[in-house]
Order: structure tokens, then sequence, then C-alpha cells
């Protein structure tokens, strides 16, 4: 699922593999079909392609695509784009069966989705025009990326500036207490609390957009809750995330957090909670962060004690709050920027959305 770009709708990413390792437990599909998917959230997102440049013609990849095979009376660049439109995809939203976070598309209702089929010429036509115009809204996505990653550079240029001239304390000296988060079987999972997970983190803050709710005791809320000033540190990620570190702010509320977290409660006396968050995620402690790493089936990993003997830049109490309200500053300017290119992206969409709603109506 992961090799299908749901911007581009392309296949990226393939491997050639020996027919006997993937003859089980794979969804085949040939040259030419179209792949959609069938599972949440992969299907609202667009993940949808054309099966092209396979090796020998044939491919296998995740049970979790729909192969539409087009007959001759569609090209597969037709079909492509109707099952992109986002009206059919909220028609298949509507016919999601099974367990939350496991709904799927049914086969009928993909076998039965009308779709309207003018000439093979006029279908070329209008897919021709499409591809025109989605390739400036591809560069017109490009450029918005540029922007975006531009603005973290400006933030990130910012912390190296601030942090390099300060000494070094080991972070386990700064520390009153670490804990794991909470591990618990999934039937407590739908009510309670929120649970943060390592998505919650970003942006150097912890969030609770889209947290499961965890049934949890008193007691446990008590040991694996949240307060402000907390730091969360993800322990267990990609090689590339592993470590990144999120503070608690005051509104974030009773929450627990997920066992592949760790939460560093700070001795308030020594250390600003922000000035820690800001320099735990600083490429001067990540780079530290990345040579201790344990590797894992898939992931890496690191413990309270990797935390513990890492050289955190250090300054008065007094400095540390001339940088942190320095990095919130420019985090302010840099959000505004964010919700301004979010904006812009949104609009693309839109259009990209209309685009096709027109062409299918044989306005184009």
């Amino acid at each position: 699922m992961s090799a299908v770009d749901e911007v581009a709708g392309t296949i990226t990413g393939m491997q050639t593999r020996p027919f006997r390792e993937i003859r089980r437990g794979y969804t085949y599909f040939a040259e030419g079909d179209v792949l959609f998917a069938k599972i949440t959230p992969c299907m609202q997102n667009g993940k949808s392609a054309i099966a092209r440049n396979l090796a020998d013609g044939l491919g296998f990849g995740s049970t979790e695509f729909h192969v539409l095979r087009p007959g001759p009376d569609v090209t597969a660049e037709w079909v492509h784009r109707w099952v992109r439109r986002l009206e059919f995809r909220r028609a298949a939203e509507r016919h999601f069966r099974g367990a939350v976070g496991q709904q799927r598309v049914q086969d009928e209702f993909v076998a039965s989705a009308p779709i309207p089929v003018p000439p093979l010429p006029e279908q070329r036509r209008i897919v021709a025009k499409l591809d025109a115009i989605f390739a400036r809204a591809r560069e017109a996505k490009r450029l918005r990326e540029s922007a975006r990653d531009d603005t973290d550079r400006i933030l990130e240029a910012l912390v190296v500036e601030a942090l390099a001239p300060l000494s070094v304390v080991a972070f386990g000296t700064l520390v009153e207490d670490y804990r794991n988060g909470i591990y618990k079987q999934k039937e407590f999972y739908g009510r309670g609390v929120p649970s943060i997970r390592m998505y919650n983190i970003a942006h150097g803050r912890v969030n609770k957009a889209n947290a499961p709710l965890l049934d949890v005791t008193d007691e446990e809320l008590e040991t694996y809750g949240l307060l402000p000033g907390d730091v969360l540190v993800n322990r267990v990620n990609s090689r590339e995330l592993v470590g990144k570190t999120g503070l608690v702010g005051d509104d974030l509320g009773p929450c627990t957090f997920e066992s592949k977290n760790i939460r560093a409660r700070l001795k308030r006396t020594m250390i600003e909670p922000a000035f820690a968050a800001a320099a735990l995620n600083s490429d001067r402690v990540r780079r530290q962060i990345q040579a201790m790493v344990k590797p894992a089936i898939g992931q890496a990993t690191i413990n309270q004690g990797n935390l513990d003997v890492i050289e955190l830049p250090y300054a008065d109490l007094a400095r540390q709050r001339e940088i942190v309200a320095l990095i919130a500053e420019v985090q302010d300017r840099t959000a505004d920027l964010r919700l301004a290119q979010h904006g812009s992206e949104a609009e693309l969409q839109a259009i990209e959305d209309s685009v096709l709603d027109r062409a299918f109506r044989g306005e184009l």
C-alpha cells in the first residue's frame, strides 16, 4: 500500500521478487489494471494507480486493493480518473463494512457502481486535457512543499544558532523521573481519556488530535498521566523519527500515553520544559540519538538509559527563557505561514476535485 502515491496516482518503489515468494497472500494484477484501495483510511486518501511497467506484465500487491481490469470500451486512464473522484470515494465510504479502523469497500459496491462510457476517442481527449491541467496543479503543489520546507528551515537555523555557544550537561541530571507509557488490550479502547500516540508528537508539541480513548483507572491515570511541562519522547519508530520530542502544554487536559513513548518529568528549578523540548529536537541532540538507536524488526528503539546520557545544551534559567521566547516568536510566525500554505494546498485539491467532476459531466 505504501508504494502507491495518492497524490500522483502512481506506483513507486516496485520490487522484483521470485514468484514462489509471493504466489500466496498477495493480490494478483496485470499490466494496465487499475488498483483501488479498499481499506480505511487509504481509500479516503485516494490510494489508487494504474499498474504500469510490470516485470513480465504481472504484479502482486496488498490484498487491500480492488483490481479493476478495463474492458474493450474503456481505457485504464478513464477508469482511474473515475475512481479518484472525491464523489466516488465518498460514496464508497458510505458503503464501508467492518470494525472501526478496519472498514473496507466491498466488491459488490465497486461492481455495481455506474460509470459514464463515452466513445474511446472522447475518453482519450478528456484524459489528455486532465493530464495537462493536473500537471500544472502538481507544479503548484511542488512549489508549496518547497515553501513549507523553507519555513521549517528558518526555525531549525534559529535553534542551531541559539544552542551552538552553550555548554552541555547530561540530560538525566535534569530529570525528576522517567516513565514508559501504558499498554492495555484492545478491549479497553473506545472510551475513557485520550491515549497519546507517537503520531501526536508534532512540531515540538504534544496534541490529542485523533488520539484513541482508553479506559483507565484513577490509579493508572495518576501513574501514566501527562502534566503541563512534561516532555514526551518517542522511543520506538523508524530510525529517522525515533527520539522525536513534544512538550505537554497547559491545554492538553487529562491524557495517558502509550508504551512507545517515554515521559520525562523535569526538575523545574533547573530547566525550562520548552527549552528542554527544543534542545532534544535540535540537530545537535538528534545526531546523538541516531548513534544510540538499537535496531528492531522494521523499527529502531531508544530507552531511558540512552536519554540519561544525552549531552544537552544548557544555560542558566534566565538565558533559557530568553531563548524560549525567541523560538516562540518565530514559531508563531512559521505557524501562520504553515496555515496559509495548508489553505493553498486545500484550494488546489478542491480545484482538482472540481475539474474531475466537470470532466465526467462532459464539460471539458
